[in-house]
């Protein structure tokens, strides 16, 4: 069955999804994510992930029961292509930092958006080398330890990447793997809403990525965005970062308004401070980050 697309198309440029190809790193937290994508009017995805369904995973993800034992991407590719039949999957069971050039290059060379959601720290950061070498449209959405917050970080030519905007997460992984730990957040304590809040945000993200300059409202998000490209959630009212209610503090929320509670985003820019640009930008010729294209 064709989708029939006539309620979106005053906010969605259906027409450049149909024709739009988007890479995702991580299918766990991200099934509902590529499920809306697919009812968006996107042509082609290519999801990746080596890991099996397991009953844990039936309380958060987008799987069912009968899913358990499968490998999650052909789980998920049989749920999208009961959506409609207008969709190309690619699902390739695999470590993306296990890739060798020939493999990235086919399997990512193409691509018009690569969405990385997985709680390894190795492949976030190789998504954002790929992202920068290709200079192909990113994003990386995230919950946070207990799912108190989250963030949604998303990069274009032009702007800061994920690894300048976050250059104290790069060198504590560092330390950690120097001693021989891991810092990849645990994900007890968040459940499906969590996921699904972060998951909003970044699918509206991803369609104003993938139709930026459309004569829509999804077609002018990024340009309204500008440079503000590290959105920040509060999703519980003690979330804390670093000891402070960064989002009340974002928002200029006084500290007598009860009215602010939680389930609110700061979009910001450059939260570690304004550092040159990062080796990876040095790297693949991104250095001149802050020259906005028009």
């Amino acid at each position: 069955m064709t989708l029939d697309t006539t309620r979106i198309r005053p906010a969605v440029d259906v027409e450049r999804m149909r024709r739009a190809h988007v890479a995702i790193v991580g299918v766990g937290g991200a099934a509902n994510l590529a499920m809306a994508l697919v009812r968006s009017g996107l042509g082609t995805i290519t999801l990746i992930d080596p890991d099996i369904v397991s009953s844990l995973n039936l309380v958060r993800q987008e799987y069912e029961r009968l899913d358990v034992g499968k490998n999650k991407v052909e789980a998920l590719c049989a749920r999208l292509e009961k959506i409609t039949i207008d969709v190309h999957v690619n699902a390739i069971a695999a470590d993306v930092t296990k890739f060798s050039d020939g493999e990235t290059e086919r399997y990512f060379r193409d691509v018009d958006l690569i969405i990385a959601t997985t709680d390894s720290f190795a492949a976030q950061s190789w998504a954002n080398r790929v992202a920068l070498k290709y200079r192909t449209a990113a994003l990386w959405p995230g919950v946070y330890r207990g799912g108190l917050g989250g963030e949604v970080v998303f990069w274009r030519p032009g702007l800061p990447c994920y690894h300048c905007l976050l250059p104290g997460r790069y060198k504590a992984q560092q330390q950690a793997m120097a001693e021989a730990r891991s810092l990849d957040p645990p994900s007890d304590g968040t459940t499906a809403f969590e996921h699904s809040f972060i998951d909003v945000v970044a699918g509206q993200l991803a369609l104003g990525l993938l139709t930026r300059g459309a004569a829509n409202r999804y077609g002018r998000l990024i340009e309204k965005l500008g440079d503000r490209n590290f959105l920040h959630a509060k999703l519980d009212p003690e979330y804390r970062w670093n000891g402070r209610d960064v989002i009340r503090e974002q928002l200029g929320v006084p500290a007598d308004n009860d009215a602010f509670f939680a389930w609110n985003i700061a979009a910001r820019r450059d939260p570690d401070g304004g550092l040159p640009p990062c080796a990876d930008c040095v790297e693949f010729g991104h250095a001149a980050r802050f020259h906005l294209p028009p």
